[in-house]
């Protein structure tokens, strides 16, 4: 029977044992019944082993009667030439290939097999090449050779019936290795979730820390002033938005006939009227007032044309020149005082620790609530892995089941 015929044959289940290994154990206990099935193996095939050795010696024989025999003085001179310079050649060939076998384990059929045909065609080709020139001055002791090669692969086919058939085994064994990568991997995740543990409670203590000095800090005179000027700050910028949107509401309608009388009497200066009313009247640049009366007097001589709509926008500033003047005032003043809020708010160098704290506080937040999410990415892994390891330990337990030696697995792995 072969080897793995009986390793992993089957037979009836009440004549067999149940045997228990642990899982840390079960490779090595599969290779000690693979090196015990070969030894067997070993023992039933010496008999060939034994026959092939013998043959190889014998054609190690061959080979040396070669080089000890010499060249006939019946072979013709050019021949003679040839085979003298091919026969040192030729033996050592020979004697060189044989060692692949003679060099082989005799305990392993499986590498001996391996190692056996390769020696057998180099010689093959040596016999092809230099020793058909040799043939004619030594043909009987060629045609030894071959003889004995012939038999010698012979003897391999009938060697190759012993190598144990391995495929359960490799299974089994490839199962393991993955099942211990698995087994690592979750070890790992473990691992990562007790650090993910240890790192979410230092943030939490931390931010906490820092929330508290931030608190602290919310709370001393010299944040409630600075506070208090931001807030007056944010008026101001919002009281100056509507002055300007008040004076822009009296000057963008005169945009037009600016834009003509600039045209018509090619006055240049009152093109920041033209581009940003509100701009080129607070910049205090040409009097508004003085650019109406000189638009009335192009009206009256003649030199300009406008539209009745266009006086009437006119009319309606040089009305209201007093409340647009007053704005005027009123928008300098809100810059002059906003001016002066920040310059105080500037001189408050310990609110920088204040925007730092609220940044570290913001930072270790965010990276608190990445740390919160790693735990259930985690988990869908460690599934994963479970899943595979069940597969694994499906496939030992299956492979194992069709063993001739029936073993029951004590999982001592996760």
């Amino acid at each position: 029977m072969r080897l793995f015929d009986r390793f992993f044959g089957k037979e009836d289940r009440s004549s067999v044992r149940i045997k228990k290994v642990r899982f840390s154990e079960l490779n090595d206990w599969l290779r000690g019944r693979i090196e015990e099935e070969g030894r067997k193996s070993y023992r039933d095939a010496g008999p060939i082993v034994d026959e092939i050795l013998a043959s190889v010696e014998r054609i190690k024989e061959c080979a040396d009667r070669i080089e000890r025999s010499d060249c006939p003085n019946s072979i013709p001179k050019r021949a003679r030439k040839i085979v003298l310079i091919s026969k040192p050649d030729f033996v050592r060939r020979i004697h060189d290939s044989l060692m692949g076998i003679e060099n082989s384990s005799r305990e392993n059929i499986e590498e001996f097999h391996r190692n056996l045909m390769p020696p057998i065609i180099s010689i093959g080709r040596a016999i092809d090449s230099q020793g058909r020139y040799l043939s004619v001055a030594f043909g009987d002791i060629i045609q030894d050779i071959t003889k004995e090669l012939k038999f010698v692969v012979a003897k391999g086919t009938e060697l190759k019936g012993f190598i144990p058939k391995n495929r359960i085994y490799e299974v089994v064994s490839a199962s393991i290795i993955g099942l211990e990568k698995e087994a690592e991997r979750m070890r790992e995740i473990d691992l990562r979730e007790k650090e993910i543990r240890k790192e979410i409670k230092k943030t939490m203590e931390k931010r906490e820390k820092l929330m508290q000095s931030y608190r602290n800090f919310q709370h001393s005179p010299e944040f409630r002033e600075f506070h208090s000027l931001q807030t007056r700050l944010n008026e101001l910028d919002e009281r100056k938005k509507e002055v300007e949107s008040g004076i822009y509401s009296y000057l963008s309608p005169m945009k037009r006939p600016l834009k003509k009388f600039k045209r018509e009497m090619k006055r240049k200066d009152i093109d920041a009227y033209i581009k940003d009313p509100v701009q080129g009247f607070i910049s205090g640049g040409t009097d508004i007032g003085s650019i109406i009366m000189d638009i009335k007097k192009a009206i009256n001589s003649g030199k300009l044309r406008i539209k009745k709509s266009e006086l009437g926008k006119i009319a309606r500033v040089e009305k209201n020149i007093g409340e647009i003047m007053r704005l005027r005032e009123l928008h300098a003043s809100i810059e002059s005082e906003i001016a002066g809020v920040s310059r105080k708010l500037a001189s408050f160098r310990k609110i920088g620790r204040g925007r730092e704290l609220a940044g570290e506080i913001e930072y270790l937040s965010t990276k608190l609530n990445e740390l919160k999410r790693e735990p259930e990415k985690l988990k869908r892994k460690k599934s994963q892995i479970k899943e595979r390891i069940s597969v694994l330990k499906n496939s030992i337990e299956n492979s194992l089941r069709e063993s001739r030696h029936k073993v029951e697995v004590e999982w001592d792995i996760r």
